[in-house]
Formats: structure tokens, sequence, C-alpha cells
């Protein structure tokens, strides 16, 4: 995230944007689904308990994923226009409040919902009228979305926390912008990523089929530490050869690193809901550097599940280990900007973003040959990669053109950049999803499909 200085009227606009792309999914995506699932339920011969139950889940589902959806846009939001602000306590308080009203909303109308079922059907014992509305089942639901929206919300504040009280009078000014760690990254290193991540799963995909599921959360969550420290450990060893000093790489573990790192993990859709909010909870105590088995009894801590927990602690036993090799680094003379490959000073005239988002930012300069590029758009390879990832994830069976809704939607929740001739076309145009000419958009993926192919040639070229 690139870092600037927001007023009140520019965070009253962000919320005001993010919230109106969350109504827009609301309508199209998550009430129509929601609706559809409750009419399936229509031709069903359920008892009466079972409709009932059918009902509540249909409905937790539903405030579960419209939360989700609505902390995506609040932290896209937020994140596009650098605005750190918005992950302060207060604000998250503010926009927690938000949320938990629309889901007793929620909880409401599915009661009225289930009222109204049950005086339909008529002939129902006291006893069992009373069980099937008691007021607890509603505020076990809603206790159980807050779960979820505590998850979320405290990763955005930890990076609220860790990030905040670092920035400089100069990133606080805006106009000089400073691209973050990430960023800096060259084209190489995310190939290199990859790679390296394709080999690791090649062997872990097949040990967690094998053993997932079957001993408990606790054990589960140790299947998880290994993902997890391994995707650490490889974006923390490429952001440190782009480090300035071994001090920006320290702040860097907890802050870009870290969070980048649990975007790429939250992004595998096998993920079961308790391993995610281990996931969150983990790297949210891990930036706060809070200590993850606090007020835990020590008995406890091998039986029992302590959500997060687990990869809070392989986390920072992790970080102290990375220090380790920046210090040796340093000894070796490393960390020296005359050996950075990738890194520069940024200069006051540089912009850092433009259409193709930051990732257009990380190729290294071009040589000086004395000739001048070829002419037209530089393909964007990251970008590429990323598309190609998506579609893996959300058409295995390579049929994505017939999920074409969905993997609009996967691309616009990471961020990937839509061609920006679309919004010259349509100005109510923000994203993939929203762009009403899907033959133009399936094109568009086909395209960077191909320079994704492209690009993966290249580095197993290099690689080899």
């Amino acid at each position: 995230m690139v870092p600037s200085h927001c007023t009140e009227a520019d965070l009253a606009a962000l919320l005001d944007h993010s919230e109106a792309k969350y109504q827009r999914w609301l309508k199209r995506k998550g009430v129509p689904e929601r609706d559809r699932r409750l009419n399936d339920l229509n031709p069903q011969n359920l008892q009466t308990a079972g409709r009932t139950h059918a009902y509540s889940e249909i409905y937790e589902d539903f405030l579960g994923r419209s939360a989700r959806q609505r902390i995506k846009f609040y932290n896209r939001t937020a994140s596009a226009a650098g605005c750190l602000e918005m992950f302060a306590a207060p604000r998250i308080e503010t926009f927690r409040q938000l949320i938990m009203a629309t889901v007793e909303n929620g909880s409401k109308d599915l009661n009225e919902r289930i009222s109204r079922y049950l005086n339909s059907v008529g002939d129902l014992s006291p006893t069992l009228l009373q069980a099937l509305l008691d007021q607890k089942l509603y505020d076990q639901l809603r206790s159980r979305i807050l779960d979820i929206v505590n998850a979320e919300l405290g990763v955005l504040e930890a990076e609220g926390k860790a990030a905040l009280p670092a920035l400089t009078p100069v990133e606080k000014a805006g106009p000089n912008r400073v691209a973050g760690i990430i960023g800096k990254l060259p084209k190489d290193a995310f190939f290199r990523i990859e790679a390296a991540t394709a080999a690791f799963m090649a062997e872990f995909v097949p040990k967690m089929e094998r053993e997932a599921n079957k001993r408990g959360p606790v054990h589960d969550a140790e299947l998880l530490r290994e993902l997890v420290i391994h995707q650490f450990n490889l974006v923390a060893r490429e952001c440190m050869a782009v480090c300035v000093s071994v001090e920006e790489f320290e702040a860097e573990l907890r802050s870009d690193i870290a969070r980048f790192a649990r975007y790429g993990l939250s992004q595998y859709p096998w993920l079961a809901e308790p391993m995610r909010q281990e996931l969150d909870r983990g790297f949210a105590l891990f930036v706060m550097g809070a200590n993850p088995w606090a007020k835990i009894p020590e008995q406890d801590r091998a039986s029992v599940w302590h959500v997060g927990a687990i990869t809070g602690e392989a986390l920072s036993h992790a970080a102290l280990k990375l220090r380790a090799e920046g210090w040796k680094h340093v000894a070796e003379g490393g960390f020296s900007k005359a050996n950075q490959t990738g890194a520069k000073e940024p200069s006051g005239d540089e912009s850092t973003h433009n259409d193709a988002g930051p990732a257009a930012n990380r190729t290294n300069p071009a040589k000086s040959d004395g000739k001048g590029r070829k002419r037209g758009p530089k393909p964007d390879h990251e970008a590429a990669s990323l598309v190609a990832d998506i579609v893996a994830r959300e058409a295995p069976d390579g049929d994505w053109r017939s999920k074409l809704d969905v993997v609009c939607e996967a691309l616009d929740t990471a961020e990937v950049p839509y061609p920006s001739r679309w919004r010259k076309r349509d100005k109510s145009c923000d994203g993939w999803a929203a762009y009403d000419e899907k033959a133009n958009a399936v094109k568009a993926i086909e395209y960077r499909l191909e320079i994704a192919k492209q690009g993966k040639k290249v580095a197993l070229e290099t690689l080899s």
C-alpha cells in the first residue's frame, strides 16, 4: 500500500465508495443467490424442524459471505487510495458496528420468515414453537458472524497499528509517494516465488489430502503452519534482497511481507472456514506482536485448538530466524544500495501508479541500447500470471468461460487491473464484473492467459 494522508472528507467519501460497491454486489450477487437457495427449498419434502434449520443455514451463509465481501471492498478501497487512516482502530470499530447492524437486521428477517412459515403450518405444539423461535438461536448466529467479522477486521486493524506510527511526514504529505517493499521486487522474484510454491505444493497437497480433517483442528492447524511458514520465508527472503537496511527488513516482516504472504494464502479455495480463521487470527497476532499463548494454560496448548495461536507462534519464530539471516547478510556486506537488484532511490518526479496498477512498476529499467522500444503496451506478466492462477483456481477443469462471472468477481477481489479502455466506453465500469460486454471480457482473459504462458516459459528457461 502506498500511504497518504486523508482528510475527514476523504475518509467519508472512501467509505461511501466502498459501501456503494458492496450494495451493488449485494443487489447483483448476494441477495439473488440467497433467494435462489430459499426458493430451491420449496419443492423439497422437509419436516418443520428441517426446513427452519435450512432457512437458518442459508441466512447464516449469506450474512457471513456478505460481511466478508463488505470488508474486502473496504480494504480494497482504502488500499487503492493509500489511506491507512481507514485501518485505525476507531474507524475499524465504527465499520464493525455498521456491519453488525446489518447482521442484526438479517437475523430479524430470518426470525420473521420462520415465524410466517410456522404460522402457515399450524397445529404445532407450544414446546416445538418455543424451541424453533428461541432467541438464543439468533443470538448464537449473530455471535458466529461477529467472530468472522472480528477475524477479518482484526487483520486490517493490526496493519493499521503497524503502519500508521511508521509514516514519515514526507509519506503523509502525499506528493512524493514511495512504493512498498513488494512493489520494489523485480519481475524475476515473482517467477521464483511462483516456481518454488509450485514445487512445494506438489508435495504438500497430497499430504494435506491424506491427513486433513481426520485428527482434529489442532493437527489441521499444524498442517497449515507448514504452508504458512514456507510462503512467509519465501517472500521474506526475496524482499531481503531489495531492502536498503536490515532495519527496513525487520520492519517489513510485520508489514508488507506479512500482508502479501497472508493475502496469497487466503486465495486457496480449499481452505476450510476454521483454517481461514486460524490464518487470519495468526497473522493478526503476529503483526501486533502479541503473545499467541497469553492466558492459555500450558496443559491445554497441545490438545485444545486456540484460534491463531499455532500460526502466530510459528510466524514469530520464523521472523526471529529471518532477522538473524538479515544480520548475517549485514556481516557479509549486504544491504548496500549499490548491490540492490531492482530497488532504486525514489525521485521526486516519479509516479508509482498507472493504469496497470503497482505491478507495472516492478520491472527493472530497460537497458539503453540507443534503440526505442517497440510501440504498443508492454505486456504485464505479473498481472497475467495472477489471472492464470485465479482461472486455474476457479475453473480447475479448464472450462472457465462457463464460470465467467465467478472468475471476474475473483479478479476484482484480487485487484487485478482491468483494461483501461473499458472505462472509456462505460463510465460506470470499475472492475471486471461490472463490464457488460462479456465477449470482450473473455478476449481480455484469453490474452492474459497467453501472456502468462509466455512468462512461465521464460521463467523455466531462466531456472534451468
